[in-house]
């Protein structure tokens, strides 16, 4: 039996350890995602997460003794938002640095990135993060009109003599759904 202890923000799935048989490290998260609900991967198909003392693929693959203990950690435990935080706190970092070192360019460069950082993951907070609706998976499922070849008021030329030429696909305002 293989103990597993739960850290961090995925302490919310479970209160205290977890008791599993499984040979493996990997065989031991693949159990944890199967009896937990909420614990799966989320839409991308990975669930970021670090077991202590497997840093390796080939560890987690590697046979386990009989009665070990497992520690699963967030990859980042700053990184419950994505790393938004994790972005202002790196940035905050290099403004204080900017500010201690001397000179002009190094010094204006660090504290122009870091602010950038620190306004884009504090807006990152206030965004909510988009989801698919329905009619967004129905539009996705057909073929849609063929797309312009040429932009709003782009000059047409006028072929004379013996020159090849074909006309211009204009689609507008069309609805897969609504052609099929």
């Amino acid at each position: 039996m293989i103990t597993v202890h739960l850290h961090g923000p995925f302490r919310s799935f479970h209160n205290g350890p977890l008791r599993v048989v499984a040979a493996t490290a990997a065989e031991a998260i693949e159990c944890v995602t199967n009896q937990l609900k909420g614990f799966q991967p989320g839409p991308d198909g990975m669930k970021r997460l670090r077991v202590a003392g497997h840093d390796t693929l080939e560890s987690l693959y590697a046979p386990l003794n009989g009665d070990e203990e497992l520690h699963i950690l967030p990859l980042l435990w700053l990184n419950e938002k994505d790393g938004r935080i994790t972005q202002i706190i790196v940035g905050v970092t290099l403004i204080a640095i900017g500010l201690a070192m001397g000179g002009t360019f190094w010094p204006a460069l660090l504290i122009n990135i870091g602010a950038s950082m620190v306004i884009g993951g504090v807006m990152a907070l206030f965004v909510p993060v988009p989801r698919p609706t329905k009619e967004d998976e129905e539009r996705t499922r057909y073929l849609g009109a063929p797309p312009n070849t040429v932009g709003t008021s782009v000059r047409i030329a006028i072929g004379y003599g013996e020159d090849l030429f074909q006309g211009h696909f204009v689609s507008s305002d069309t609805d897969a759904a609504e052609l099929v």
